[in-house]
């Protein structure tokens, strides 16, 4: 649990509390200053109970500023401990005013030893940034004591960042006045939140900066990148596509805002090139944007998915982005390439194996090492020469160890395999399958049983009918039997079969015993995870001659809406698949 205590919050749950905060004011009351614009400075006072040393309070205020603004109260210790299990901790946050730039988020961590009680330590970092960068500072409990508590005093003086840089935004395309407005709000937004994640992080800021934005049919358009001062983004296609078919319609519709998505991995190459050059291999360069990407997603306060509540196309988004730049998600993708990362230098590369390449190097040399290596490239004969300084090791050690721990640890991927029976429970013969991402993906002529999975952004069990996400796949086996790449998490399977036309239409869910039901609760939810899931058997509860007639008949009394998110990473040209949500409206009948 993290507790933020914003400006102008006071716990008066306890008369306790409030005789603290008392004693803790000593009856004066001061305003708050801006401080100048290179460090904010904290004072922080620790209670302790003479009762019971478990028992911690603390108060916190912006230098010459009052104790009663953030009053004294109760730390739990429950936001982490330290890797060896050693000492626990709680955080709190509070705003710090500074000269000639926006209040400054300061977040203060109070540890205490887990054996030894008296033993309490400080940490201050601006939100989101180092903890190395201040340090952990011993506080000695001995500046005062009551009849109950004993308390200790500190002043933090937490460096800040250089200012952010300056944005110049460009148009270039067909946008209408009112886009041109909404989107370089949202531009300058986004980039001010992901700029200052990056500066409180690492205290690096880039130089001034070129944001330029295209339609995808304006002969500037490069698709998304970073070069020489610009940063480029591409508006993704949002005007809705309508595919009209008996008994209903398909609209697909991309996420308005979903360009803005590769904006903190593009910015992260330009904080490369300002720290030194925008050099060396090709993996470093873009793992490392993908780790830093990763690590700023993460951070977001992203809405969860209420099953039940109407569908919020903007949580859906958000969540299906977490998703997507996740560690899990990452991972999943590395285990389907099997290219050397020696062989990642300076052509073919895999986003997720760099992602884990530069996760590594970290775990070595921490995070800071990722930009001494570009601080180091300029002076240095060679690439390698700036590996070795920054991490320890020489590049062809590090690429025969990540070699080995990969073949553990990253195995090749997992799959769903099994066997589509008919009513005689013989495998169906000669029958193609395909894995489609959406209904309206059937080929024209051809006949065939789909099997389709469905599987839930965020792994929880109850909430797939509401957040589905569809993977693209295909699978041509016969016999009856299928094999192919699973998706990690909740998974559901459904069957549609393909008549004469090439339009899918679905004939229900799998359940536990492998027979088809119209009703989604009673569908088996799949666990994919590591090992995949084998020795599935579908049962048709009749032919696919029988069950194309039955369909047809039923087929007006049935239709599936669907919305397509904008593939949120930027890879519309290498990996042209969306994320789907299907609202599905069955017919009822045998």
């Amino acid at each position: 649990m993290q507790l933020e205590y914003p400006l102008g919050v006071m716990f008066k749950s306890a008369i306790l509390i409030t005789a603290l905060a008392a004693i803790a004011v000593g009856g004066t009351v001061t305003t708050a200053v801006a401080q100048d614009n290179t460090e904010a400075t904290v004072q922080v006072r620790v209670w302790q109970s003479l009762e019971d040393a478990e028992r911690l309070y603390v108060s916190a205020r912006p230098a010459s500023g009052s104790w009663a603004t953030l009053g004294t109260i109760r730390l739990p210790l429950d936001d982490g401990q330290s890797s060896d299990g050693r000492f626990i901790y709680g955080d709190i946050r509070l705003d710090v005013p500074v000269a000639d730039r926006p209040p400054v988020t300061v977040e203060v961590r109070v540890w205490q030893h887990s054996l030894r009680l008296e033993r309490v330590y400080v940490s201050a970092r601006p939100a989101f940034g180092s903890w190395a960068t201040l340090g952990t500072i011993r506080l000695l409990l001995d500046d005062g004591e009551t009849s109950s508590y004993r308390y200790g005093d500190i002043r933090l003086g937490v460096p800040l960042p250089p200012p952010l840089p300056s944005v110049t935004v460009e148009f270039y395309g067909s946008f209408s006045a009112d886009q041109r407005t909404r989107y370089e709000a949202e531009i300058r937004r986004w980039f001010e939140d992901v700029a200052t994640f990056y500066a409180n992080r690492y205290g690096l800021v880039s130089e001034d900066l070129t944001i330029r934005l295209t339609t995808r049919d304006a002969p500037e358009d490069i698709g998304f990148a970073y070069g020489g001062g610009t940063l480029y983004l591409r508006q993704h296609r949002i005007e809705p596509t309508v595919v009209d078919q008996e008994g209903g319609s398909v609209t697909t519709v991309a996420e308005e805002l979903a360009f803005l998505a590769p904006l903190a991995h593009e910015y992260v190459h330009a904080l490369q090139e300002t720290t030194g050059v925008l050099d060396g291999p090709l993996w470093i360069q873009e793992g490392m944007a993908w780790y830093l990407d990763a690590l700023h997603e993460q951070a977001q306060d992203v809405p969860p998915v209420v099953v039940g509540e109407v569908d919020d196309p903007a949580v859906f988004d958000a969540q299906a982005r977490h998703f997507f730049k996740s560690r899990e998600y990452l991972w999943w993708q590395a285990r389907k390439s099997t290219v050397p990362l020696r062989d990642m230098e300076s052509g073919q590369w895999h986003w997720g194996v760099g992602y884990l390449a530069i996760e590594q190097l970290v775990a070595r040399a921490g995070e800071d090492a990722l930009f001494d290596f570009y601080r180091l490239l300029p002076a240095a004969s060679s690439w390698q020469e700036a590996f070795s300084d920054a991490f320890g090791l020489t590049a062809d050690a590090f690429y025969e160890e990540f070699a080995a721990w990969r073949a553990v640890e990253v195995p090749p991927p997992s799959y769903w395999s099994g066997v589509i029976l008919g009513p005689d429970g013989d495998p169906v013969q000669d029958v193609p399958l395909r894995w489609a991402p959406s209904v309206a993906a059937g080929v024209e002529g051809f006949q065939g049983v789909t099997v389709r999975a469905r599987r839930s952004v965020v792994g929880d069990m109850d909430t797939w009918t509401t957040a589905p996400v569809t993977r693209a796949g295909w699978a041509r086996e016969e016999s009856g039997t299928f094999r192919m790449p699973a998706d990690p998490g909740l998974t559901v399977l459904t069957l549609a079969i393909e008549c004469d036309e090439g339009q899918p239409l679905e004939v229900g869910f799998v359940d536990e015993a492998g027979e088809l039901t119209r009703d989604p609760d009673e569908a088996r939810r799949y666990v994919i995870g590591l090992e995949g899931v084998s020795g599935i058997e579908i049962r048709l509860p009749r032919t696919p001659e029988e069950l194309c007639a039955l369909l047809q008949e039923k087929r007006g009394r049935e239709w599936i809406a669907n919305r397509a998110i904008g593939w949120p990473i930027g890879f519309h040209d290498r990996a042209p698949h969306y994320a789907w949500q299907y609202e599905s409206r069955p017919w009822n009948g045998d």
